[in-house]
């Protein structure tokens, strides 16, 4: 039986063996790094030629699409600075006239284009996942379609410059409302929210997704 020398199983075939007498042994990990080395540029040219190759629109679509319309808890809550908030609320009314009960006698009605997405589900516990942005202050006159009203007392005032951000209760959770930067001036002042309520997204606390 025709046997291996031992200083074999370190040659690298190809490699001519006077260089490989200099080197002297290769251990494994230098192996690793030198497949490693060959293989990169090609990895790096078939995923150039993949990336390359999705769409324009796609790519500049994908991150608002997120945002937007997050499937989980997770998404919705890491997209986005501040983060979205989330606040315990459970569904109330029947499927022509839903709305989100907070626990503390205050409700915010769910747009009529979006009742039927819950209909059925009356009585059961959700949260709702609201971001900053999307609450403003009511300045009068008759709110756009799909905004609901509510009052609110500001507990903290947060000055960034152009904006602001106010903090109140909604139930028992803090709330953080962007702001335009004279809207509220010190803690305490009470004030009308408008909620785009076409834009909030409702989730289901057992599984973390979004309903």
């Amino acid at each position: 039986m025709e046997t291996q020398d031992p200083a074999d199983r370190h040659r690298v075939p190809g490699v001519p063996a006077l260089r490989l007498a200099r080197l002297g042994p290769i251990p494994s990990h230098g192996l690793i790094l030198r497949h490693t080395a060959l293989n990169l540029p090609y990895v790096i040219w078939m995923m150039r030629g993949y990336i390359e190759d999705v769409p324009v629109e796609l790519e500049e679509s994908a991150p608002l699409d997120l945002f937007e319309r997050p499937a989980t808890r997770f998404v919705a809550g890491f997209l986005g600075s501040p983060a979205m908030n989330f606040v315990p609320a459970e569904i109330v009314g029947d499927s022509g006239d839903l709305a989100l009960s907070f626990g503390d006698g205050r409700q915010l009605a769910l747009p009529e284009r979006r009742r039927a997405a819950y209909a059925g589900r009356a009585g059961a516990r959700i949260t709702l996942g609201v971001r900053p942005e999307h609450m403003e202050r009511d300045r009068g006159g008759s709110p756009r379609p799909g905004l609901d009203r509510l009052r609110v007392t500001i507990d903290l005032v947060q000055l960034t410059g152009s904006r602001s951000y106010g903090t109140f209760r909604l139930g028992e959770t803090e709330v953080v409302a962007e702001l335009q930067v004279h809207d509220v001036e010190k803690p305490g002042e009470e004030l009308d929210l408008l909620f785009d309520m076409n834009r909030v997204v409702l989730i289901d606390p057992a599984t973390d997704e979004v309903i």
